[in-house]
């Protein structure tokens, strides 16, 4: 405000001085133009003067007075706006012309010259002149010079103005330059700030598109409305619609939801989200029809879209199929079960095995003390000792169904294995069974219940393949596969194949490279399981089992199991026993929870003239061991069972006695035949095993072993 005033101020200053100035200069002039007319005038009057002199003289000359007065006269009234009066007076006085105007001057000046026209003529010309004329021609040029200052002063202040305009205006122009500019900065800011905005935005577009088809659950937004603005590909795949074709339609026609018991729409649930603003997740009974008729048991939730105002302007809907997932839940619980009953079947096989335990032990004593009196008491004792093996083949088919651990390894007979397993597993059934074994057939290393429950699986899922009846075959023979030997020199170590075919329907070519599988099953209410199971035994004993292709009918497993290296005859107890020395010698302890085990353990071996200490768990059998070292008699050998119901069992014990003696030697006993720790007792701590129930025979036999290589 202050610069604008003091700009004004200068600006009519200046033009004042100019104004002074100009006033100034014009007076002055006019005042010099004035006195210039004056002089121009006067001069004028002197030349016009001689002029007349001149005339007048020449007609003097003449004499012709007459003339004179003529040309006076005429002069005078053809100069009369000039001319106020002319006198031509001789010396003496005497007129000879003149002139005189009737309008009296304003002003005027005269001029006089003295003629000579003769030796003794002499006279005098007078001229009265009117300044009147040139005043108003002196007037009339400074009126034009005052208008031409005037004019001047007009177009200077006129440009004064001008410029002053034309400044104001580059000023505003600049400002408004300035403006503009900064208009222009500030936009093309916002402009690169909408720009990184806007690619910020695609950013994040690319980021939810990429995160949604990323995503593994179906995802469906709608609007306030329940119109579809939003899904992935996942939601496309479950509903069979495409996203272009779904934006707009109402959720319910997109995405059928049912419940699973009821059959009930549940499009209420979204519009009580829409309502409420609160998220509901649902519980796992909803069913999805898709476009396409497909049904699908689904888990879902919804949840509301806010605004940045808090207000619901939509719903997120997610979820997935869970259908595969019930069938897994399905398969895990008769998994679990199966596992339950398995856990149940080797506690029952572990107790019974006890009690045959003690009953075998009884009867080997019974028929000791009887021998001296009657043989048919010794016949009868013998049938019942039948009878308990029998039982332990029982037991140990519950131990196999229990689904062990790693193989007890050793040479088993083809033959025997192969009977024993189709008599369990074709027990009451309607299917024959025709068993062929190649002469000269090796024998093979492995488990023999585990062995049994891989064949019992097999000629099981036969048998279920065969509803109508058919026949299983069941044969053996040596087999040298191509390649090197397991140690990288000569050829491949022998193996034996066995090979179990049906007469079934065969199993389809598009299924026979999942059968092994966990979980897969053919079958409507298996549980596939069997099967992985089979494989893994086989894979732990060494071997390999396949599906053989290209089959017409039936289906034929091949297995492949290593082959013992010398002939050897089947492990019973009959064929491997040794003669028992008479003499006996030395002192073991017993370790066993079981008060008949105990008992059976005392009397058989104290039969064999061995002195015996029992213990009930591990912590009395090592006080046991502590305190006959410390009085000098120490055991011989000890005795332990594996498993010791809430105490310390056979592996905790040998360690701790193993600290107290390193040279002890130890054997241990379990009702579980398929402990990792029978399967290969010396990496253990333990020079050998005993499989309950045992025949005496056969634990004199491992006691004797040990006692004469100490």
């Amino acid at each position: 405000m202050t610069t604008t005033i003091m700009s004004r101020f200068r600006f009519w200053l200046v033009v004042a001085v100019a104004v002074i100035s100009f006033v100034l200069w014009g007076g002055w002039l006019v005042g010099r133009y004035q006195k210039n007319m004056e002089q121009q005038f006067r001069g004028q009057a002197a030349r016009e003067l001689d002029l007349i002199r001149f005339l007048v003289v020449h007609e003097l000359q003449k004499e012709q007075y007459q003339s004179i007065k003529e040309f006076l006269r005429q002069w005078g009234t053809r100069h009369s706006e000039s001319v106020v009066s002319i006198r031509l007076t001789t010396a003496n006085g005497f007129l000879l012309g003149s002139f005189e105007r009737d309008a009296k001057p304003h002003s005027s000046f005269s001029q006089s010259v003295a003629i000579s026209y003769s030796y003794h003529g002499h006279a005098r010309l007078e001229v009265v002149r009117d300044l009147l004329p040139m005043e108003r021609e002196i007037r009339a040029l400074g009126n034009q010079i005052m208008a031409a200052e005037f004019l001047v002063l007009v177009v200077f202040v006129y440009i004064l103005l001008i410029n002053r305009r034309r400044k104001e205006l580059s000023e505003f122009l600049a400002h408004e330059k300035e403006v503009v500019e900064r208009a222009h900065h500030d936009l093309r800011q916002e402009m690169e700030e909408r720009q990184v905005l806007q690619e910020a935005l695609e950013q994040e577009k690319e980021r939810l598109s990429v995160t949604l088809r990323s995503i593994g659950d179906a995802v469906i937004a709608t609007n306030c409305d329940l119109k579809v603005a939003l899904m992935n590909r996942v939601a496309e795949k479950l509903t069979g619609w495409h996203q272009e074709d779904a934006l707009g339609r109402p959720l319910c026609e997109v995405c059928c939801l049912q419940d699973a018991a009821s059959g009930s729409c549940r499009d209420e649930i979204f519009h009580k989200v829409v309502e409420q603003g609160m998220t509901n997740i649902m519980e796992e009974n909803a069913v999805l029809y898709s476009k396409d008729g497909q049904v699908h048991r689904i888990a879902d939730s919804a949840a509301p879209i806010f605004d940045r105002n808090s207000v619901v302007v939509g719903v997120v809907i997610v979820f997935r199929d869970i259908s595969e997932e019930l069938k897994v839940r399905e398969i895990m619980s008769r998994a679990q079960k199966l596992e339950s009953i398995g856990v149940l079947a080797g506690g029952i096989a572990h107790d019974f095995n006890n009690i045959l335990t003690a009953i075998m032990g009884n009867v080997f004593l019974a028929k000791s003390s009887a021998a001296a009196f009657s043989k048919e008491i010794v016949s009868r004792l013998a049938d019942a000792e039948k009878g308990c093996m029998r039982a332990r083949e029982l037991t140990q088919q519950l131990i196999t169904f229990a689904k062990g651990g790693a193989p007890v390894i050793k040479s088993l007979s083809v033959k025997s294995l192969l009977e024993e397993a189709s008599k369990f597993a074709l027990h009451g059934s309607h299917i024959s069974c025709t068993i062929t074994v190649a002469d000269e057939t090796s024998n093979i290393l492995g488990d023999s219940g585990q062995l049994q429950q891989v064949l019992s699986n097999l000629i099981i899922n036969a048998t279920q393949a065969m509803s109508d009846g058919g026949t299983i075959f069941l044969s053996a023979e040596n087999f040298r596969p191509a390649g090197k030997s397991t140690s990288g020199y000569g050829d491949a170590d022998p193996m034996v194949r066995i090979q179990v075919r049906d007469t079934g329907p065969g199993i389809p070519a598009d299924v026979s490279d999942r059968i092994f599988d966990p979980y897969f099953s053919t079958k409507k209410k298996g549980h596939g399981l069997g099967l992985a199971i089979t494989h893994s035994i086989i894979a732990k004993h060494g071997g390999t089992i396949t599906l053989e292709p290209g089959q017409e009918s039936g289906a034929v497993f091949s297995i492949l199991l290593p082959a013992a290296m010398a002939e050897a005859p089947e492990e019973t107890a009959h064929q491997q026993a040794q003669e028992i020395p008479a003499d006996g010698g030395g002192r073991i302890l017993v370790m066993d929870d079981d008060e008949m085990a105990r008992f059976v353990f005392r009397q058989v071996l104290e039969q064999a003239n061995l002195r015996v200490t029992t213990a009930r768990d591990g912590e009395e059998a090592v006080a046991l061991y502590q305190k006959a070292m410390a009085a000098g008699d120490p055991f011989d050998l000890a005795l332990l069972d594996l498993t010791i119901p809430g105490g310390m069992g056979g592996r905790e014990t040998i360690t701790l006695l193993r600290e107290l003696d390193p040279k002890i030697r130890a054997i241990v006993s379990s009702g579980y035949s398929n402990d990792p720790i029978l399967a290969a007792p010396q990496q253990y701590g333990f020079s050998a095993r005993v499989t309950k129930p045992f025949q005496p025979e056969d634990l004199l036999r491992v006691v004797h072993k040990i006692l004469r290589q100490s």
